[in-house]
C-alpha cells in the first residue's frame, strides 16, 4: 500500500471520528477547516478510541515511514472537504 493510499484510509477514520465528535466542536462560525479536523480526529488518540483501527494502523505506519508532519500533511491533502460543519450547526 503506497503512502498515499494509507493516507485515504487514514481520511476516512478521521471522517468517521468527526462523526462522532463534531457537533461537540463549537466555534464562531460554525465550521472548522479540514487540517483541523485532522487535528481533533488525531488526538488524543481518537482514532483508536472510537474503533477505527484499519485508520490508527496506517497513521502508526505513516508517522513511522515519513514522520509526524508529512503524514498530517498528506491526510490534509486527501480530506474531502475543506471546510466542516461543527456545533449546533451540524
Amino acid at each position: 500500500m503506497t503512502n498515499q493510499d494509507k493516507a485515504k484510509v487514514v481520511a476516512t477514520a478521521v471522517e468517521r471520528v468527526w462523526d462522532q465528535i463534531g457537533m461537540e466542536i463549537v466555534t464562531d462560525n460554525g465550521s472548522i477547516k479540514a487540517a483541523e479536523v485532522v487535528e481533533l480526529a488525531l488526538d488524543a488518540d481518537r482514532l483508536h478510541t472510537f474503533d477505527c483501527l484499519e485508520g490508527h494502523k496506517a497513521y502508526k505506519e505513516l508517522i513511522a515511514e515519513v514522520g509526524y508532519d508529512d503524514t498530517f500533511q498528506l491526510i490534509v491533502k486527501v480530506m474531502p472537504y475543506t471546510q466542516y460543519e461543527c456545533g449546533s450547526e451540524y
